[in-house]
């Protein structure tokens, strides 16, 4: 008879041998062996990665990190193991790098830690929300193509519906840059001193998603609708996803950006412009009480 030992690592094999990461690593690597105490682990990160509680709550050995097979290069017939972070890591490292660059990046409090949970979704606002929250449960990196733009008149809660999107897509493993439009043009301009103009531009041409909020509330210009607004989002389109609030409407704002104080108005720039934005989003009215009023 076997003794309880020999039992329990009988049983230990059997369900190792049974893991679904375990038989799918076997298919994707037939001709490579890796160490049954090697694939205990590897099977134990699989395990709870697969039912992640979050960043914060992470049970593995190394928080947002994961074991991943990585074959041995002097042994072709070795898999080994390695541990990486995971793509809640790595959307976490990539947002704190843009807000290393992006000051402004660092919203007013209550907009930057608001969730769907706690907004008040009132009759009139409900449908707006709703489309947000299906957007988020929609949204695939590298194929969700199409944003959203917001408006609707002042103190409506736009910016809190953006940050609540953010804070969702941020929970997926999706990095996400709120941008505050006024502020964020006005760092530009204090940036050509220090030459950190461009490194900056480019932080939001590749973040996978870009929320400019309050665009159309910044003074236009030549050179900030030309050179960055449109900078950014002529290498973002078709390629990754902006979401907008504003008070304006799409006409509004190509209206806005018509008008610069120095060069009068140019409608066709401002056309190129929208070009950027209009097919690539999707509108969403929001309407309400003036919640700053209450």
């Amino acid at each position: 008879m076997p003794n309880d030992y020999s039992k329990r690592l009988k049983g230990m094999r059997e369900a190792l041998n049974n893991h679904l990461d375990v038989i799918a690593l076997k298919d994707s690597y037939p001709d490579r062996k890796a160490k049954e105490n090697d694939l205990f682990h590897y099977a134990q990160s699989c395990t709870r990665c697969n039912s992640c509680p979050g960043l914060e709550d992470c049970q593995n050995e190394m928080p947002g990190h994961r074991l991943v097979p990585v074959p041995d290069q002097l042994k072709p017939d070795q898999l080994n193991f390695a541990l990486r972070p995971c793509k809640l890591q790595e959307a976490k490292l990539k947002q704190q790098h843009i807000q290393k660059l992006i000051k402004c990046h660092n919203v007013k409090d209550y907009i930057k830690n608001s969730v769907f949970d706690d907004l008040d979704i009132d009759s009139q606002r409900r449908s707006a929300i709703v489309e947000c929250i299906r957007f988020c449960n929609d949204f695939k990196p590298n194929e969700t193509k199409k944003g959203l733009y917001l408006y609707g008149s002042y103190g409506v809660g736009k910016s809190r519906i953006a940050g609540a999107i953010a804070n969702e897509l941020a929970k997926q493993g999706v990095d996400v840059a709120l941008v505050y439009v006024p502020d964020f043009l006005e760092e530009i301009k204090d940036s050509i001193k220090d030459n950190a103009v461009q490194q900056k531009v480019d932080a939001l041409k590749n973040v996978t998603v870009l929320i400019f909020d309050d665009i159309g509330a910044e003074p236009n210009s030549n050179w900030t609708r030309d050179g960055i607004i449109s900078s950014i989002l002529n290498d973002r389109m078709e390629k990754f996803t902006t979401i907008y609030t504003s008070n304006l409407t799409l006409n509004e704002l190509k209206s806005h950006f018509a008008k610069t104080a120095k060069e009068g108005i140019d409608p066709k720039k401002a056309e190129r412009l929208l070009e950027r934005i209009e097919p690539f989003v999707k509108v969403v009215p929001v309407i309400g009480r003036n919640r700053r009023r209450d």
